[in-house]
């Protein structure tokens, strides 16, 4: 019994167990499924993360996911290249770390909106591992639970460094283009503008750039047909520079210089014109200057080497008429024959000064004296000039004051301007030659263009004549100028009147209008000193000489050959060179016997001041007197009185270079 109730135990058991097995099999079974469908979840987890991933590092922007502190738990690729930082380094860092100051201020104040649950875009700047600065756009969008708690922000970066530099270089060149002085415009291919710079209205007179944007460009030139012609051009060849005449909004013209150029596309196809405006209505101006300028100096270049030559001529005929005065009598048929050609050739000097005024190159021969006494001594030269048809009146200033000045220059400048009147006045009118003394202060001399304000003669020769052109003043003391018939004019006259005012340090000018006649005005400075006498010729030699031995170097022949033997005749034993070459070899010939060297300054091979240098250092009580026809550089003037030689100006009398060497 006891042996059957054990077997009913255990079957109760074991159906038990089997109850109970049956429920943990379930069980068993229920977590099997379980950890199954955990095991899905996470790969299908592990998948969307991938896909995730993946999309993120496909983003071409930053992208990254911060906590509410900022601090980072989620980054792509592209953002960890912004920064410069492996990923590793990048989780768990906090964003604020990677920027500058100015930019976590901004970031705070931005954080507060998306706390509010909007989302913020602002740019920021960043230091990177390598410690540059990046220009970085930021966009926040603000992350919240289920309870809309804030936790967070989803981060979207671009890098916008090169963006803002280019932005930056775009604003520079427009800056450039705004503020250079040349006009820029832009127009479509078919002409249409576009744009155009704040120049280009300025030259262009317009107030704003509505005025004009739209129209076709030809509205700028005052020729419409040549304008489409150079349009046609560009297209043509693609590039073109050309001069137009512009015309303003006011209808005022200008010249302009163009520089235009088609543009094109990436592929070549053209999309523009543009071009570059230069206002060169001042250029052209100054060219014209100078053009004039060089036209002035080739000429006075030519003067002066004609003048040159022609004194060398007069001092012959000077010279020898001069001796021969001296060895007749006054009452003698011949000498006044003689003197005649003597008085020639000093009016043949004359012209020469002329012809160096005209050049502005003349040597001045200043002294002081009075302006009215020396007018009153021409009055009646000037009344046979003028004949009995012209009223000719004088008014002297009561003043009387004394100009330092060459008198026969300035009396040359009374007659040019008399006989200009008189040829203005061929049916008869009235000249009237007036002196004022004023005194100029420095708000005239800034109206006036006058170097120095002070005490000026103002010396007018006014006339009733037909006046002249308004549009011609301006050249009338331009060389060869002149409005009178072939054969009744040079046209020389005013410009050797301004050259010698000039060289007086004085001014001239005109006013003029047609029908009633003209003004000229020569402005000299006053010279506060008592008159000096003016020297008369005097027709006999002041000194012989006693043997001295006088080295002459000339390379003109005919002034050698007569300074040779008039030297030789009047007591003076003379060698004579015709070059540098020669000279050396006299002097060194002549065991030092050489007194006094009388020398040329501009010489064949060489420049007579450097070879006299030469001869003083080796004999330093060698008299030295020297002579040019050049009153230039080529004379070198202000050496030779710097160092104290005696200098006698062609053309010379013999008389005049003896009374040099009777100084020494």
């Amino acid at each position: 019994m006891n042996k059957n109730k054990s077997m009913i135990d255990y079957k109760e058991l074991y159906n038990q167990l089997l109850k109970e097995n049956s429920h943990l099999k379930q069980e068993v079974d229920r977590l099997l499924q379980e950890n199954d469908d955990l095991r899905n979840r996470r790969n299908e987890r592990i998948k969307a993360e991938k896909i995730l991933s993946e999309v993120f590092n496909g983003i071409n922007e930053g992208i990254g996911i911060v906590d509410e502190f900022e601090n980072i738990f989620f980054c792509n690729e592209i953002l960890c290249q912004i920064f410069e930082v492996k990923k590793e380094q990048m989780i768990g860092s906090n964003f604020k770390s990677y920027l500058t100051s100015d930019s976590v201020e901004l970031l705070l104040e931005n954080n507060k909106l998306r706390r509010q649950g909007l989302v913020s875009t602002y740019e920021v700047t960043v230091i990177t591992s390598s410690d540059k600065k990046k220009n970085l756009r930021l966009t926040g969008t603000p992350r919240f639970d289920q309870n809309h708690e804030f936790i967070g922000s989803f981060g979207a970066v671009t890098d916008i460094t090169n963006q803002k530099k280019a932005e930056q270089e775009l604003k520079i060149k427009e800056l450039a283009i705004e503020s250079t002085a040349n006009g820029i415009a832009i127009a479509d291919m078919q002409g249409n503008l576009t744009y155009i710079n704040n120049s280009c209205l300025n030259m262009w007179k317009y107030c704003c750039t509505e005025e004009i944007i739209g129209n076709h460009i030809t509205k700028l030139w005052i020729n419409e047909g040549i304008a489409n012609e150079r349009i046609v051009e560009l297209l043509k060849y693609g590039h073109i520079v050309h001069t137009l005449t512009a015309v303003r909004k006011d209808k005022t013209c200008f010249d302009v210089e163009i520089t235009a150029s088609i543009v094109n596309d990436e592929l070549g196809k053209p999309i523009c014109m543009i071009a570059i405006f230069e206002d060169i209505t001042e250029k052209k101006e100054l060219e014209k200057q100078l053009l004039h300028s060089q036209k002035m100096e080739a000429i006075g270049t030519l003067a002066g080497g004609i003048a040159h030559d022609f004194n060398n001529i007069l001092t012959i005929l000077l010279s020898n008429s001069e001796l021969m005065m001296m060895n007749l009598k006054e009452n003698d048929s011949l000498y006044q024959d003689v003197n005649e050609i003597y008085n020639a050739a000093k009016k043949a000097s004359s012209l020469t000064t002329q012809l160096l005024a005209f050049s502005r190159k003349q040597m001045l021969k200043p002294s002081i004296f009075n302006i009215n006494e020396r007018i009153q001594k021409l009055e009646k030269m000037l009344c046979r000039l003028l004949g009995e048809n012209i009223e000719f009146v004088t008014v002297y200033d009561p003043q009387s004051q004394t100009i330092k000045a060459d008198p026969v220059q300035i009396e040359q400048v009374i007659i040019n301007l008399t006989v200009n009147a008189l040829d203005a006045m061929p049916e008869g009118g009235k000249l009237v030659i007036k002196t004022e003394f004023l005194d100029i202060l420095d708000d005239a001399k800034a109206r006036m263009g006058i170097a120095q304000p002070g005490r000026y003669l103002c010396l007018s020769v006014e006339d009733t004549g037909f006046g002249i052109k308004k549009e011609i003043i301006k050249d009338i003391f331009n060389p060869f100028f002149t409005t009178k018939q072939v054969g009744k004019g040079s046209g020389l006259g005013l410009s050797v009147i301004y050259g010698i005012i000039e060289q007086h340090k004085g001014w001239i000018d005109v006013e003029s209008q047609e029908g009633i006649g003209s003004i000229f005005r020569v402005y000299l400075p006053v010279y506060h000193s008592q008159v000096i006498p003016i020297e008369e010729d005097v027709f006999q030699l002041s000194y012989a000489g006693q043997g001295e031995v006088i080295l002459v170097i000339e390379d003109d022949k005919e002034i050698r050959k007569f300074l040779s033997e008039k030297l030789g005749e009047y007591g003076f034993k003379v060698l004579v060179a015709a070059n540098v070459k020669e000279s050396i070899a006299f002097f060194h010939s002549s065991n030092s016997r050489i007194e006094i060297i009388f020398s040329d300054v501009v010489l064949p091979d060489g420049n007579g001041v450097d070879l006299i240098e030469y001869f003083v250092k080796l004999n330093p009580d060698l008299k030295i007197i020297l002579t040019s026809g050049y009153t230039d550089d080529k004379s070198k003037l202000a050496r030779i009185l710097d160092r104290g030689y005696h200098f006698l100006q062609k053309p010379y009398t013999f008389n005049q270079l003896i009374d040099i060497i009777k100084k020494l």
